[in-house]
């Protein structure tokens, strides 16, 4: 009874997360791709009776699938709204001022992960078998494993705890992986047609700019902060040839090679905000401009077409390929990332509808085979270390007894460093002579008496058997 009040006072119908689920799963059983009939139905109701169980989403998508060599993972791809995230934070602070922990100081160095935003707009959820409605959620992906992703390459088991042993070492289990190639899929294959969507700004001067004429697409410096996009109103259908690589444009903000991240992370130090005050005051010149910008990686921008992508390797591929399937359906696939495709129908009387789906490894098409990173060279051994008896050391009952304390009397000394002298040599030479003839009458004298024992003993053998 409460929801039902709720939206009669409201006077707004709650709008369904899902979307055209089954809509778009049908636009991909005409391209080829997707799951079967039965496994669709039976994944729509698993993802309907997910949604009943969260609060405030606000779009929910099913991703695609990505295949281990246990079992596949089934992806969703949500999005909640900012009140969510908001009391989110704030319960985690109460629990931290609760338990009376310290926030732990924060490393400038280390490139802090991006929160609401770029790789971590969207929450992701997986399952091995969804008609189970058991579905985890992945955590939030840190720019270092990222950075570690794209260094190694390896088949996902379908275990979310699996340990990854790889060079360099991927810091995480495959949990951290899925999360990171995930990002990477997201940020390259996502792709809308071109003047579909464009930047949800507040600014006057940023939608002068936006509706002014087109500017050359050019790599531009990293963003510090990121714009949300909306559906533009002036999008025409029927002027838009869906068969041609330039009329199908990134939806999403490019990964920074340096970083790991969609937007640029600069640590801040005392002092940062007075200065930024005055720099807001003041009016920024081209020199100022240029020295500000020096050092800072440049992406592509938002909205590039796809036919400005890099090629896909040294033959001048083009990274995606486009297939018409009807006279109002194309199919366009991603040859760098094998398994993405976007299908899109354009129709009189529904309009235009287009959805992603990635169903593969998770692997990058390189080019080439993939070769690891070569093993660090073997450090020299330490050449100073003295020769003790090993009588002088304590036995492992001992050591497992003691302290370190204990231990450390056991410690030899370094060794002085050898003096060169002359007759030092020649006296070590005599000793060493010396040594050897006085060993070799001790070994006499033993042989003699072992040979005189051997004797007595036959002798006395001998008796017996007489």
């Amino acid at each position: 009874e409460e929801p039902e009040e709720e939206e009669e006072e409201d006077g707004e119908e709650k709008k369904d997360p899902v979307g055209n689920f089954v809509q778009n799963q049908q636009l991909l059983s005409n391209a080829g791709v997707g799951i079967s009939e039965v496994d669709r139905y039976r994944l729509y109701m698993a993802i309907q009776q997910w949604v009943k169980t969260q609060k405030k989403l606000e779009s929910v998508r099913f991703f695609g699938i990505i295949l281990g060599t246990h079992s596949n993972y089934y992806i969703l791809e949500a999005e909640y709204t900012k009140e969510e995230e908001e009391e989110e934070e704030e319960e985690e602070e109460e629990e931290e001022e609760g338990e009376g922990a310290k926030k732990p100081e924060i490393d400038p160095e280390i490139v802090q992960p991006e929160v609401g935003s770029g790789t971590n707009r969207y929450v992701y959820y997986v399952s091995n078998d969804p008609v189970l409605g058991q579905w985890e959620a992945l955590p939030d992906v840190d720019p270092s494993h990222i950075q570690a992703a794209r260094s190694i390459r390896k088949f996902f088991t379908g275990d979310l705890n699996t340990p990854l042993e790889s060079h360099p070492p991927f810091p995480g289990t495959e949990r951290e992986y899925l999360r990171a190639q995930l990002a990477r899929i997201a940020a390259a294959t996502a792709i809308a047609p071109t003047g579909l969507m464009a930047l949800d700004v507040e600014d006057e001067e940023e939608e002068e700019e936006e509706n002014a004429e087109p500017k050359p697409i050019v790599p531009v410096p990293a963003p510090k902060t990121l714009a949300g996009i909306k559906r533009a109103e002036n999008f025409d259908m029927f002027s838009w040839n869906p068969s041609d690589l330039s009329c199908w444009v990134h939806c999403a903000p490019s990964i920074t090679q340096e970083q790991g991240r969609c937007t640029l992370y600069v640590p801040k130090k005392p002092g940062d905000e007075l200065e930024e005050e005055e720099e807001e005051d003041e009016e920024e010149t081209e020199e100022q401009r240029k020295k500000r910008l020096e050092g800072i990686e440049h992406v592509l921008p938002m909205f590039t077409p796809l036919n400005l992508e890099n090629n896909l390797d040294a033959r001048q591929s083009a990274a995606w390929t486009i297939r018409r399937l009807t006279d109002s359906s194309v199919s366009v696939k991603s040859l760098r990332w094998p398994g993405a495709v976007t299908v899109s129908n354009t129709d009189v009387r529904t309009g235009l509808s287009f959805t992603n789906i990635y169903i593969g490894h998770g692997h990058k098409y390189l080019g080439s085979s993939f070769t690891p990173q070569n093993v660090a060279s073997v450090q020299q051994e330490y050449d100073n270390l003295p020769v003790t008896d090993d009588d002088t050391f304590p036995t492992l009952a001992e050591e497992n007894d003691q302290d370190e304390e204990f231990l450390l009397q056991f410690r030899p000394p370094t060794p002085p460093p050898p003096e060169v002298d002359m007759q030092t040599e020649s006296n070590g030479e005599e000793n060493g002579e010396g040594d050897d003839e006085a060993v070799g009458e001790e070994a006499g004298e033993d042989d003699e008496a072992v040979g005189e024992e051997a004797g007595e003993d036959d002798e006395a053998v001998g008796e017996e058997a007489g």
